[in-house]
């Protein structure tokens, strides 16, 4: 994830998955979308809920039969080694929480 980026894992999955482009992109925009237009729901009240419920949902589009190595085979594509400008970000931020 790019260090001028925000968000947790949640925002960091989507933002890879969209990447690669075609239907995984369409399906992170029309997730994000959709949840985007439900947030006041009960179920969605904390802040991080709706980027967890998008992600969620993209995983169940994905794999629709919730097979979790059909999951893992999607999580492994993630460009991981990209989580590192989120950790470095994350540090550099510590401060405020202190």
């Amino acid at each position: 994830m790019p260090s001028d980026s925000q968000g947790a894992l949640e925002t960091f999955l989507l933002d890879c998955l969209a990447k690669r482009g075609g239907e995984d992109n369409k399906i992170v925009t029309e997730a994000e979308n959709y949840i985007s237009s439900i947030k006041e729901v009960s179920y969605l009240n904390k802040k991080r809920f709706p980027q967890k419920a998008a992600l969620g949902s993209v995983l169940s589009a994905l794999s629709p039969d919730w097979v979790f190595t059909n999951i893992d085979e999607k999580l492994k594509l993630v460009e991981w080694e990209n989580i590192i400008y989120c950790l470095n970000s994350y540090e550099k931020l510590k401060f405020l929480t202190e």
